[in-house]
């Protein structure tokens, strides 16, 4: 997202989770304000206003947006073994206290969370950072909840407990995957073959599909790289092939004829 949701959207995305048991993944960008920070607040995914500072990145590539992701304790990442790269990301996390909320993605300890974005120079200040290593992507069960006793349409009216408190009692009919991610880059096409991003961005909509079957490690298409030569470096190939070849041997039988006669 690149701007806020409607404030009409929010329930409507709640109950479509809620309810009707939706997968809902969102895929979110530092300095922009989506609207669904307090929906995934409500289920216990907090998300921070900064962005993540990698010194590692900067070290590799010249960029201190550029983050190096860790895997996490997840079905998701379980069988990865390849980080995931990010460009510019802000920190997703499981709120305090929640035990129900696994993170997926942790920067290294090199990184840090930004909190003045509107500073030309990006210094960490033990006082307002957050220091690595931090969470970049979460994934939590939302238990789903029925509708009034009677009302089977779709026009019927949710029972709703308290936002990130659902119950397992008369209503809980299952749960619902809600994940959240601190980049959207991970996905675009210039970095998802990058790294782990495809294998990551895959599982993740396997598993929220309930596709548990399709999580693995992809095998790499193979490529069509062709070389390209200039005239002189195919006359250089020509000459060392064909020529050269018959040179060499010819050297080689040279030096032992003359080492058997020195015999």
């Amino acid at each position: 997202p690149a701007t806020a949701m409607l404030t009409s959207e929010t329930p409507l995305i709640r109950d479509f989770v809620e309810r009707r048991g939706g997968g809902l993944m969102v895929l979110l960008e530092p300095e922009v304000d989506s609207g669904r920070e307090p929906l995934l607040a409500g289920w216990g995914i907090e998300v921070g206003q900064d962005m993540v500072v990698d010194l590692e990145g900067q070290a590799m590539v010249g960029d201190h947006s550029t983050i190096f992701a860790n895997l996490g304790y997840h079905e998701i990442t379980a069988e990865l073994a390849v980080p995931a790269i990010l460009q510019q990301a802000r920190t997703v996390g499981a709120a305090e206290g929640r035990m129900d909320v696994q993170e997926l993605l942790m920067s290294g300890r090199s990184a840090w969370a930004e909190s003045d974005l509107d500073s030309l120079e990006l210094d960490y200040d033990p006082d307002t950072d957050v220091p690595g290593p931090l969470a970049l992507a979460a994934v939590v069960e939302v238990k789903r909840i029925s509708v009034e006793a009677g009302d089977d349409d779709d026009s019927a009216k949710p029972k709703y407990a308290p936002a990130g408190a659902l119950g397992e009692g008369e209503g809980a009919l299952g749960t619902a995957t809600v994940m959240a991610f601190g980049d959207s880059d991970l996905a675009a096409n210039g970095m998802i073959a990058l790294f782990g991003n495809a294998d990551i961005f895959l599982n993740a909509v396997s598993y929220m599909t309930g596709e548990e079957d399709l999580i693995t490690i992809r095998a790499r298409d193979e490529e069509d790289r062709p070389i390209h030569l200039m005239g002189w470096q195919r006359a250089l190939i020509g000459v060392i092939a064909v020529p050269g070849m018959t040179l060499l041997v010819l050297l080689g039988g040279i030096i032992a004829w003359f080492v058997r006669l020195a015999r």
